[in-house]
């Protein structure tokens, strides 16, 4: 684990390194690693936060809206703009052995598991959306919007937030409402198949990895991705080697950690804070993950 111990001897081997090798591709790895842990032995946050219009948000007195009432970029913005702000809050220590999943994992890897929970959050929410509309035509009407709010999020380039939608809309308590597809236009189930083939876990997210490749940060990428990485990296080799360090498998750890680092620091900016929209989507619900109710909630709707 990363205490202030360990960071101050990693710190000073940077230092050291910095004196003896002068490779400027050397330099660039080193100072984003440095300034992080620099401001973590001081307390701080990895990475220096913008204005933190989420928690200004939540202290308003807003009314009551419906996500539908907000504009699809607006919505995808927003929503890119608070998963960010997750995103930063993972610390590179808790990627190590598998920390998210242990009876620990709240002392340990808190900024994933939040990570996490917030994803299952958001794609039961998106479930709900859907099976909590009693008539047909409400219901082809919130498939189609979500449909187009997950296009939009992957236009600003948060494909975590794509994931989510996706996974709430092919659910078998909402896939299996065969009424309700019908009546979605050929383009927008097309534009849905798109984004499931982008955000599929086939060929170890080869699609997905291929778009990472080509884009530009400012990035929400999928977590689950990187946290299958590590796994990999972690139990496919040991970590040692006849008594020595496997200096292998800690580059292809380090590789992985200065990946997600180096997007944690790109920041999306939010030049119009919509505070009810923020606070909405701050505040989603905890639904239920009973898939029996929501089964049999959907076989009420369509039997």
């Amino acid at each position: 684990d990363f205490d202030n111990e360990l960071i101050s001897e990693c710190l000073n081997f940077f230092t050291q390194q910095e004196k003896e090798y002068q490779a400027e591709s050397l330099m660039r790895t080193i100072l984003p690693v440095k300034k992080a842990m620099s401001r973590k032995v001081m307390g701080l946050s990895a990475f220096e936060e913008p204005a933190d219009f989420i928690t200004q948000a939540n202290d308003l007195d807003t009314p009551s809206v419906s996500i539908f009432s907000f504009d699809d970029n607006e919505i995808a913005t927003h929503l890119l703009y608070i998963e960010h702000s997750l995103f930063r809050r993972i610390a590179p220590n808790e990627f190590l052995k598998g920390s998210w999943t242990g009876h620990d994992k709240y002392l340990k890897a808190k900024g994933i598991v939040d990570m996490i929970e917030h994803f299952n959050k958001v794609s039961t929410w998106v479930s709900m959306l859907v099976l909590n509309e009693s008539s047909l035509e409400s219901r082809k009407l919130t498939v189609g919007r979500l449909i187009e709010i997950a296009e939009a999020c992957y236009q600003v380039q948060n494909f975590n937030a794509v994931k989510e939608i996706v996974s709430g809309l092919i659910t078998p308590a909402v896939s299996r409402l065969k009424t309700t597809w019908q009546g979605i236009s050929n383009s927008k189930t097309v534009k849905l198949k798109q984004l499931q083939k982008l955000v599929s876990d086939d060929k170890g997210y080869e699609c997905l990895r291929a778009k990472l490749g080509e884009s530009q940060p400012p990035i929400m990428p999928f977590l689950g991705m990187y946290l299958q990485d590590f796994n990999a990296a972690d139990e496919g080799s040991p970590d040692s080697i006849n008594g020595q360090i496997n200096f292998e498998k800690c580059r292809k750890i380090a590789r992985i950690t200065m990946g997600i680092i180096t997007l944690q620091k790109a920041v999306p900016t939010l030049e119009s804070p919509n505070m009810p929209l923020l606070k909405l989507l701050g505040k989603i619900p905890q639904g239920s993950k009973d898939l029996t109710m929501a089964l049999a909630l959907s076989k009420k709707l369509e039997p």
